[in-house]
């Protein structure tokens, strides 16, 4: 009897000492997840998958999430998140970059090992530091890029100024910090729009701050001219050829328009303003291949990936079909509550999503953004 005695207190203390550790790794795993509300600095947006590495323990980040020192975040290919602290400043993290919460006390300070961040420091109460390669580059009002790539170091002021060991970098100017075997070497020059790559030349456009070293419209003729040469370069001037693999291609026409919204600008939200061409072309009609059995969003994808044109949308379930929510960074409701993207063939607007409508062959396709529900591009969705 006491031994089956002993044996029942034996076991019944190992179970609890089982239980009592599996809890506490719940409240350490929920204690290391958990948003510190006290934290100056915060996850405003992700898109994509970005993870972030705290404690030894590293997880997928959720937008609301609050930073802690030494907090190590990651964004993988296709992915982006915005950082946000005090009153309108914002770190937005491009794919592929990895950088390091340093401390979050009297200063922030950010060290990127890799990758691309563009800033607008606007709270001049709190210090911004981010830290590439040894060097510290202090912000304190401000909109800034760095890309850290390969030991060199791009530093970009645009507006305001930044401090670079000691040095000042004006707006307008670029610094390239170069790692080589006989140490750093600092170059700079004047920062021109076409030297800019296209994260950095969007986030320009989105922060719609009126005192960049450029105008919204100067930054987004580069992005227009860049996809004029690409169109170029496919080998024939407004058509996608394609490569040439067997299968027997057959072609319509794609154009994509926004000038219903030259007629609205007093109602389009000011951070677009940069993203409407001054003819309300974001593409001249193209002809773009397709195989059988594809579909009118399938050839809108393929133009828009080929030309570098951003293109957000959903799947619908009820539908059956991919719902068009941006194209060029223009999204319903972005210029009034009627706002929107509709789409139209042979001058018809279909009453179903473009992932239905099968092409045969020689169709025009165009793409217009309305202001008052397809009644001023002559269509009407009531």
């Amino acid at each position: 009897m006491k031994k089956k005695t002993r044996n029942f207190i034996f076991n019944a203390v190992m179970i609890i000492s089982i239980l009592a550790f599996l809890i506490s790794g719940v409240f350490i795993v929920r204690n290391i997840k958990s948003p510190d509300q006290s934290s100056v600095l915060a996850v405003e947006n992700i898109r994509g998958m970005c993870e972030t590495e705290r404690g030894g323990v590293a997880y997928f980040i959720k937008s609301g999430s609050s930073l802690r020192n030494g907090d190590r975040l990651t964004t993988s290919p296709s992915s982006e998140m915005t950082l946000s602290f005090g009153e309108d400043s914002t770190i937005v993290v491009d794919e592929n970059t990895s950088l390091e919460v340093i401390s979050l006390d009297e200063k922030i300070i950010l060290s990127v090992s890799s990758g691309k961040v563009f800033i607008v420091k606007s709270d001049k109460d709190m210090p911004l530091g981010i830290v590439s390669s040894g060097y510290e580059c202090s912000l304190e009002d401000a909109v800034f890029s760095q890309s850290v790539n390969y030991g060199t170091v791009s530093c970009m002021v645009y507006s305001g100024k930044a401090v670079l060991d000691g040095n000042i970098i004006p707006a307008g100017t670029k610094t390239d910090l170069i790692t080589t075997e006989d140490g750093n070497i600092s170059e700079s020059g004047s920062l021109t729009a076409d030297s800019l790559e296209k994260f950095f030349i969007e986030n320009a456009i989105r922060s719609s701050e009126e005192d960049l070293c450029f105008t919204q419209d100067e930054l987004a003729s580069v992005l227009r001219k860049r996809a004029e040469e690409k169109l170029a370069s496919s080998g024939n001037v407004n058509t996608l050829s394609g490569a040439d693999d067997g299968r027997e291609k057959k072609y319509c026409t794609v154009t994509i328009t926004c000038e219903s919204i030259l007629g609205n600008m007093d109602k389009l939200s000011p951070a677009k303003t940069g993203y409407v061409p001054e003819d309300g072309m974001i593409l001249e009609n193209t002809e773009v291949y397709f195989f059988e059995g594809e579909t009118a969003f399938d050839v809108l994808k393929r133009v828009c990936e080929t030309m570098d044109i951003q293109l957000e949308y959903s799947f619908t379930p009820i539908y059956n079909s991919h719902y068009v929510e941006g194209i060029n960074h223009l999204y319903e409701f972005d210029c009034g509550a009627e706002s929107g993207w509709m789409y139209k063939t042979e001058g018809w607007f279909p009453n179903y999503g473009a992932s239905n409508y099968k092409l045969s062959g020689g169709e025009n396709i165009v793409w217009a953004y309305t202001c008052r529900l397809g009644e001023d591009i002559g269509g009407n969705v009531n």
